[in-house]
């Protein structure tokens, strides 16, 4: 959220002290919160709501930012609470109560995802049609780069090219030579 501020008080005019004092709070709050000081944290959070009220009125950028950076803080705000009531209430055992002070700062763009635990795969009966393009092409130049592999398939990202090729060269059906832009994949 720090960055999401300095990103917000660019916009503000030059010299304009509400920026410089918004970046401060905002770098205070983060400090607050890898110390384990949720207290201190809480009050500085109520301290930068106010400054968005002050700043807000004033146009220097759209007004869903403000929304945006109103929401994340009260919930993180709440957040706060939330722990330490369950601190309190000696709800967790130990182990769990030093893992609840760790805090748990996340963009609001950035989704967890799980990692998903490939199966086992047969070397020659799980590879998919396009993988197998890919491959017999590798074979036929003899060698090829990405940027000779992506006009082949129309309707195939760069990204979903590299993971074919990840997964061929994983199964050593190809090998790799050079590096970056310069990589060639070449058959075994």
């Amino acid at each position: 959220m720090s960055l999401a501020i300095y990103r917000v008080t660019d916009a503000f005019p030059q010299g304009e002290a509400l920026s410089e004092q918004l970046r401060r709070l905002a770098n205070e709050i983060v400090g607050d919160l890898t110390g384990g000081d949720f207290g201190c944290a809480q009050k500085k959070i109520a301290v930068i709501l106010n400054y968005f009220k002050i700043a807000r009125p004033q146009n220097w950028v759209k007004e869903i930012n403000w929304l945006i950076l109103k929401n994340e803080y009260q919930f993180l705000s709440q957040s706060l609470v939330l722990e330490e009531k369950i601190q309190e209430a000696g709800i967790l055992d130990r182990k769990s109560q030093e893992e609840a002070k760790k805090p748990s700062i996340m963009s609001h763009n950035i989704r967890r995802t799980e990692k998903r635990v490939q199966e086992p795969v047969l070397k020659d009966f799980d590879i998919s049609s396009r993988q197998e393009k890919i491959l017999a092409e590798i074979n036929k130049r003899n060698k090829a780069k990405i940027s000779e592999l992506i006009p082949l398939f129309k309707n195939v990202s760069v990204r979903t090219l590299r993971n074919d090729i990840s997964f061929l060269l994983e199964k050593k059906l190809i090998v790799k030579e050079g590096f970056n832009k310069s990589a060639a994949y070449k058959g075994v």
